[in-house]
């Protein structure tokens, strides 16, 4: 299954603190929102509990130096929250792909039930 998706926020702009209370930024919300909807409209399957694999390719929105990782984590979680599937800790294989900048940057997520269609890693072409 292939998702498409905006471009996730660091993790370096997903949490706000207010003295020793965190709590979610409003990017990392309007983050979650915008994936939910973009889910909603692709009619991306709810995997349940199912162990997955997931290969994540992140279009930057400029050259600037980025590190792909700080745009994990709140992906993962914002899929959760979307209900693609019950929690991150069912994702077995991760890869993440570095893609051509695009204008507002970009995220393109092809999941795959582990075992179902394990082969699909490595048929999919960037």
């Amino acid at each position: 299954m292939r998702i498409d998706l905006p471009l996730p926020p660091s993790v370096n702009h997903y949490w706000g603190q207010s003295g020793v209370c965190k709590y979610l930024s409003k990017e990392a919300k309007d983050f979650r929102l915008l994936l939910h909807l973009a889910c909603k409209f692709q009619d991306v399957p709810n995997y349940g509990d199912a162990k997955l694999s997931i290969i994540v390719i992140i279009h930057p929105k400029n050259n600037n130096r980025q590190d792909l990782d700080n745009r994990i984590k709140p992906l993962f979680d914002a899929l959760t929250c979307a209900g693609v599937y019950d929690d991150d800790s069912q994702i077995d294989y991760f890869m993440v792909k570095r893609g051509e900048v695009m204008r507002d940057g970009k995220c393109v997520v092809y999941i795959n039930k582990m075992g179902d269609n394990e082969d699909a890693i490595s048929q999919i072409t960037f």
